[in-house]
């Protein structure tokens, strides 16, 4: 059995009685009970890190804003239920190779998204219970800048039952 074989949601094998007719974010396939949403914002490049510390607090509070509301409607747009827990894929986008930020970079626009899809009623709050993994991935291309979120429903499993090294 290949890894393609497996369902991205839960990693059980897939059979072709049991898909839902999605190829899912990575080229996998998906169980019919495996949910998962892709929202992309575009049209600004995603504020970084280096930007968010030489700006006055007042501005950023304006861009983190900007962003927050724009995934909070896009969740809704989507009609993304409310879900007990998530992890999160982001991948910012670029129209070109030049000046792509490093990786990590792009963290306060991913924060600001999840605090977005928090206000959409989305997930409860953005704790540690809540998103369980956020990965960010190198950025992608795209006709116009933006970011991109693949949310995956998980299961919530309280971090006071997660057994620590």
């Amino acid at each position: 059995m290949s890894v393609l074989d497996l369902c991205t949601g839960c990693g059980q094998p897939v059979g072709d009685y049991d898909l839902d007719g999605r190829e899912g974010p990575d080229g996998r396939r998906w169980h019919r009970s495996c949910r998962w949403w892709r929202l992309t914002h575009t049209g600004a490049r995603p504020p970084v890190q280096n930007a968010e510390v030489r700006s006055h607090r007042m501005r950023q509070a304006g861009v983190t804003d900007e962003w927050r509301t724009a995934f909070a409607w896009l969740a809704r747009q989507a009609k993304v239920p409310r879900l007990e827990a998530i992890s999160v894929i982001a991948t910012p986008l670029y129209p070109d190779r030049r000046s792509r930020p490093d990786v990590g970079a792009v963290f306060p626009a991913v924060k600001a998204a999840i605090d977005g899809l928090v206000d959409a009623g989305v997930i409860p709050n953005d704790t540690e219970d809540r998103v369980v993994q956020m990965t960010m991935t190198r950025a992608g291309t795209h006709s116009h800048p933006g970011l991109e979120l693949t949310i995956y429903e998980e299961p919530y499993v309280s971090s006071t039952e997660v057994p620590h090294p």
